[in-house]
């Protein structure tokens, strides 16, 4: 039987968990997010206290035993179940669980101060990300990304070239997974992944290295008026996002958001 269904249990004792005297009776669950089929994680600020993890099919539920290289095994009883502390030293916890390779990490996450866009439309350069709370941990980044063959992107921590240090490296789980796809994403510096850049879009992004996840839209959509009904001829000038011209003749242009002038003012056109 293969349980994938995972949730965090809160024991309301809050001292050590001593074998055959476990209360589940005022437990709190916290419900962890399928990242694919045989992956799941759970990023929470936690109460101090001790915590396992569960599993169900549907139908029983059961504890995981893990041993001290991460794998575990499935128990019926709470009293052989492997607890983790939660201490108020560190309520930011994340426990990633994988079912294909029979794994369970909890790690400590320290907040990050500081979050930064890098890409081969800004030359590589550290673009900072803004975010209004450190506490939630959501670093937003609004703004233009030019898009030419090849182009990827991807986002570092404030220490990512001091060895050994947190915060450091954002991925995707996929290498060149596309951007406007991008929910889960990953940490760490031993995977240099990217996100390739489908279009050339005013983009709005927020990443959150807790809760390991990002969220992507594209602004282009919004307030771009009456669409052109102007023939080529009566077309003054053509302009891409990024302020180049572009060919008159509107049959040409190529895909991507244009503002075209015309003799009655400045109309914008989607691709």
């Amino acid at each position: 039987m293969r349980y994938t269904l995972f949730t965090l249990s809160l024991l309301a004792a809050l001292g050590a968990v001593a074998a055959n005297s476990v209360d589940l009776t005022d437990a709190i669950t916290y419900q962890a997010v399928e990242v694919s089929p045989t992956s799941f994680k759970c990023c929470e600020v936690l109460p101090a206290g001790q915590y396992a993890v569960t599993a169900t099919d549907g139908t029983e539920t059961r504890y995981l035993a893990v041993a001290s290289n991460g794998s575990y095994t499935y128990v019926t009883s709470p009293a052989d179940a492997t607890f983790f502390p939660v201490t108020t030293a560190n309520p930011y916890q994340q426990v990633l669980i994988d079912t294909s390779a029979g794994t369970v990490e909890t790690r400590d996450f320290t907040p990050w101060t500081q979050m930064y866009v890098v890409g081969s439309f800004n030359g590589w350069a550290f673009t900072p990300m803004t975010c209004e709370n450190l506490d939630n941990q959501d670093f937003s980044y609004t703004g233009t990304i030019a898009t030419t063959l090849g182009t990827e992107l991807k986002f570092m921590g404030a220490d990512y070239y001091s060895s050994g240090t947190d915060p450091n490296g954002v991925h995707p789980l996929t290498d060149r997974e596309s951007l406007t796809s991008a929910a889960h994403i990953a940490t760490g510096t031993s995977t240099d992944y990217k996100w390739a850049v489908p279009a050339t879009e005013s983009y709005s992004i927020t990443v959150n290295p807790f809760k390991l996840t990002a969220s992507v839209s594209t602004n282009s959509s919004t307030n771009i008026g009456t669409p052109l009904t102007a023939s080529a001829d009566e077309v003054i000038a053509v302009y891409d996002l990024m302020g180049r011209p572009e060919p008159r003749d509107l049959a040409l242009l190529p895909a991507g958001l244009h503002i075209v002038v015309t003799p009655s003012g400045t109309t914008k056109i989607l691709r």
